[in-house]
């Protein structure tokens, strides 16, 4: 997937290379426009250009994520994601491939963290992208984005700039403008990497918990139709971390629904 920034362009390029040396199949580049600023049709054509300096197909399509809010409800932010998944799924039957690569790199990866940690989270939003989440892939999350404007510029090979992150209003954008750095200058002068490493070791930790969890419910939690039956006093020795973990079995549970 393509957005036409500095991280998607390497990340095309990169791809592009592996493929020509025969490591994998690199189907196509995949840009979903979501209208949202006037030069949105800009960074679209030069994800086309791209795709053609490489040789390669490209798949296009685009929608009023801004009207798509209006109707639904929702976020501009929680529409653009939803239009933009389904379109990478779109993308992957169209081309006929495995995975979706996405650009995002080690500083997104930090920023993340930093939302979630203000925003109150446990291990499992700490995790932050994970490298892999069904077929979307994040093969950049060890990649700095200053390396990888090093690398287009070393190309050369150009990159559109996305005025929308000048906008520090936008939360995200005021913790990599303003939180980060002042978090460089002040406190560590690498704490992107060190969220970064947080993050890998918070997911680590969930995974060692759900798994937990799932071999608790297998032997304590029966199932009676729609019903699930738990014995009060199976839960009196279980930590306080695993009542408050997903149900498994495609269910969900509150953090109020155990007693404690």
């Amino acid at each position: 997937a393509v957005s036409g920034g500095s991280d998607s362009v390497a990340l095309a390029c990169i791809l592009h290379t592996l493929h020509t040396q025969g490591d994998l199949r690199l189907a196509g580049l995949a840009h979903f426009n979501h209208q949202l600023r006037p030069t949105a049709d800009r960074d679209e054509q030069h994800t086309a250009a791209i795709a053609a300096t490489l040789g390669v197909p490209v798949l296009t399509d685009r929608a009023d994520v801004a009207a798509r809010a209006r109707a639904e409800r929702q976020s501009v932010e929680a529409a653009g994601r939803i239009a933009r998944y389904a379109f990478f799924d779109r993308a992957r039957h169209h081309f006929q491939a495995d995975l979706v690569a996405l650009g995002h790199t080690r500083d997104d990866q930090a920023e993340t963290v930093l939302l979630r940690l203000v925003r109150g989270a446990g291990p499992r939003g700490l995790a932050a992208m994970h490298p892999r989440r069904g077929f979307v892939v994040r093969p950049l999350l060890t990649c700095r984005r200053s390396e990888l404007r090093a690398f287009l510029a070393a190309i050369p090979i150009a990159f559109m700039h996305d005025e929308s992150n000048d906008d520090v209003s936008i939360i995200r954008n005021r913790v990599r403008a303003e939180l980060i750095p002042l978090l460089e200058t002040r406190f560590n002068p690498s704490i992107t990497d060190v969220l970064a490493d947080e993050a890998e070791l918070a997911r680590e930790l969930w995974q060692w918990l759900h798994q937990i969890a799932a071999e608790w419910m297998a032997t304590h939690v029966r199932a009676a139709g729609d019903t699930w039956r738990i014995e009060r006093a199976s839960l009196a020795g279980l930590p306080a971390a695993l009542r408050t973990m997903p149900a498994g079995r495609g269910g969900s549970h509150s953090r109020t629904c155990l007693p404690r």
